[in-house]
């Protein structure tokens, strides 16, 4: 379980009781029955980072099953805005600056607090029926109360840590004590919707289907950035794995990176015995690519999460995160962490105790060169 310092435990629970004082004047109408709404606005709050936001893609198909005349909402920070531009199951996307969920310390510009302000009264406009905070966080709970939603669902506790809260915010607050897959808990969110907790079905995300490659031939594409820096592997294993690979009969590699990722596949090449084709591209480009892949190698990162809700085969590196909330469930995935002698682990990743030895460091090109052979099913090569 994330630990996190008493201080933001206890400022969760203060801002909770604060913000509950106001609840009569922010609410228009009091909760109404979901099961005698036929077309309901449901709003799903995310604010922070990718890989968050893409996880609600498991919970679309289910609210439009139970509600098929439904505008469902996607409520999230700008950088995300284009995640979901062309879903034609979203009807609307409303994003706002969220300075909380930046990964630097800064608070905040008076402009960007503004603009959240903004953000509420935008969603506010919309008369929201159903708003959901799958996170257990006591800021996407108060952007669905500034927001108006009548019928607010969420969770206590914050997922898979040490922050609890009373549920002084939510018209149906969902107890969790337990550390569960983050899909799992985003469909289990659904509950008071739908009756039951739906099953996951993959692919979630569905404009982009995974096309079958070419006879004979097999796509490794590979992504090794990450947001945060102690989740990342090093050039020099990666540039051993690659090597690796590209010594297998029948199989293209590809590197990918986003706009901001250029200089790193470059110099990743740089170490490289034979070229390897580089697609630097926008998040709809990253699909089209990942979408003839038949494998995926990356790290706990988003474009690792796109993979596996498309239900391409994964090799997830994970370091510092919590591969029990965050593992791919698509077919043929491995995950790969080594987290027995780190007494440290869960972290915050604001930094690490032990920078010259750290978690993802333990994680060996040959294990993660095998683990491809086995899921590409190449026949004569060592797995």
């Amino acid at each position: 379980m994330l630990q996190y310092s008493q201080r933001k435990v206890i400022a969760s629970r203060v801002l909770e009781r604060i913000l509950a004082l106001f609840k009569p004047v922010l609410l228009r109408t009091a909760p109404k029955d979901s099961h005698a709404i036929t077309s309901p606005t449901v709003v799903l709050v995310e604010p922070f980072q990718m890989g968050d936001v893409l996880s609600l893609a498991v919970m679309i198909a289910p609210l439009r099953e139970r509600f098929p005349g439904a505008k469902i909402f996607v409520w999230c920070h700008s950088r995300n805005a284009h995640l979901y531009q062309d879903d034609l199951r979203i009807h609307r996307i409303v994003h706002g600056p969220f300075p909380w969920s930046s990964r630097s310390s800064k608070r905040g510009t008076l402009s960007q607090w503004l603009t959240v302000l903004r953000s509420c009264r935008e969603m506010r406009a919309y008369r929201p029926d159903i708003a959901i905070d799958t996170r257990g966080d006591i800021r996407s709970q108060a952007l669905m109360l500034l927001a108006g939603c009548t019928q607010r669902i969420g969770y206590t506790t914050y997922v898979g840590s040490n922050i609890h809260l009373r549920g002084l915010l939510l018209s149906e607050p969902l107890d969790d004590p337990t550390v569960q897959h983050r899909y799992l808990r985003n469909l289990n969110a659904l509950k008071p919707l739908l009756g039951f907790m739906p099953e996951l079905h993959l692919p979630a995300l569905l404009r982009h289907r995974v096309q079958p490659p070419e006879k004979g031939e097999s796509t490794i594409v590979l992504h090794p950035g990450a947001g945060w820096v102690y989740r990342r592997w090093d050039e020099a294993r990666w540039a051993a794995l690659i090597g690796e690979l590209q010594q297998l009969p029948g199989v293209r590699t590809v590197l990918i990176a986003g706009p901001g990722e250029r200089e790193l596949c470059h110099q990743l090449s740089e170490r490289l015995a034979q070229p390897i084709e580089i697609v630097v591209t926008n998040f709809q480009g990253l699909l089209d690519t990942m979408a003839t892949a038949s494998l995926f190698i990356g790290l706990d990162s988003g474009p690792m999460h796109a993979a596996a809700l498309m239900n391409v085969p994964v090799l997830a590196l994970f370091g510092p995160g919590e591969s029990n909330v965050w593992r791919p469930l698509s077919e043929k995935s491995e995950t790969f962490h080594h987290i027995g002698d780190y007494p440290c682990h869960p972290c915050t990743q604001r930094a690490c105790v032990r920078p010259s030895d750290s978690c993802i460091t333990r994680i060996e090109v040959e294990e993660v060169f095998r683990a491809a052979v086995r899921v590409l099913a190449i026949e004569g090569t060592r797995a």
